[in-house]
């Protein structure tokens, strides 16, 4: 016997037909149970239409909204200083406004403000303008009135817009650091800088980084979140699962806003004003989602 021949198989004609209808027969099968398991499957898919299927929805959720804020004394004043000068030509205006800067810049650097913290913001030299009237010609406006007298002349109207000299201004803005050690510091310096016939306004006392206490408050809404969690699910006979959402508004940090304005009015030295610098609030409000069982 051929090796090869063992390999093959010798079916009759009705054999082969039987064996070809068995296959044919379980592929039919086959096919019927997968139609009827996805039947089945959108029968219950029907069913369950308009239902939130989602695991929130089947064992319930709970919401809790902690907060918690904090007062912090202010570590750093920043204001802007102000300097105008004027003159009959333009070089004579950046001159004098050149040299009140020095002298200010003198008093910052003598008051420990290092460069980084000292900004020019603005600076601008520009041409003034007046205008000039021309009085009436005598005889048109005397004239004599029984009840007042006298009239005497008036201007017949404006004739032309004429310069009369330039004006400098310049801002710079100051950043005062460690006023927590020294409360007078401000003050102090504020008056300097008017007696160099500058203007120093609009100081805003701040924390100069806040980002470490803003996450300790957050922390500590958080954890008053957690507590009402826990106390209301106490309450209501239920379990706590895990925190399926997290919401964090009125997340504030508030610097305190100081009125103050000083302006040399003479030669004399001027006082240091008194500016207090309050302080700062900083607070958070945080809602936690739970799921529960």
């Amino acid at each position: 016997m051929n090796p090869q021949d063992a390999h093959h198989f010798n079916f009759t004609p009705e054999q082969l037909n039987g064996f070809l209808k068995g296959i044919g027969a379980i592929c039919i099968g086959v096919l019927t149970l997968f139609v009827l398991v996805k039947t089945v499957n959108e029968v219950k898919t029907y069913s369950t239409i308009g239902e939130d299927t989602s695991i929130a929805a089947q064992y319930g959720s709970i919401s809790v909204t902690g907060r918690s804020e904090m007062f912090v004394k202010p570590d750093v004043t920043t204001f802007t200083v102000t300097i105008n000068s004027q003159g009959t030509t333009e070089s004579e205006s950046t001159s004098k406004a050149a040299v009140i800067e020095s002298n200010v810049l003198a008093s910052l650097r003598k008051a420990g403000i290092k460069e980084n913290d000292i900004k020019t913001t603005y600076y601008y030299t520009n041409e003034k303008y007046g205008t000039r009237y021309e009085p009436c010609p005598a005889a048109k406006s005397v004239r004599a009135e029984p009840s007042i007298g006298i009239i005497p002349p008036q201007p017949c109207g404006i004739t032309e817009s004429v310069p009369t000299g330039f004006e400098t201004t310049q801002t710079l803005q100051v950043k005062v650091r460690d006023i927590k050690d020294d409360s007078k510091k401000v003050g102090t310096l504020v008056a300097e800088i008017a007696a160099n016939g500058a203007k120093a306004s609009n100081p805003v006392s701040s924390i100069d980084e806040p980002e470490a206490l803003k996450k300790k408050v957050r922390e500590e809404a958080i954890l008053k979140a957690r507590h009402e969690a826990e106390a209301l699910a106490k309450q209501l006979g239920v379990k706590l699962v895990r925190v399926t959402g997290f919401n964090e508004g009125g997340m504030g940090y508030y610097p305190a806003y100081d009125m103050m304005s000083a302006r040399v009015k003479s030669e004399a030295a001027m006082p240091a004003p008194e500016l207090p610098t309050g302080t700062n609030k900083i607070e958070s409000e945080v809602t936690l989602t739970y799921l529960i069982r």
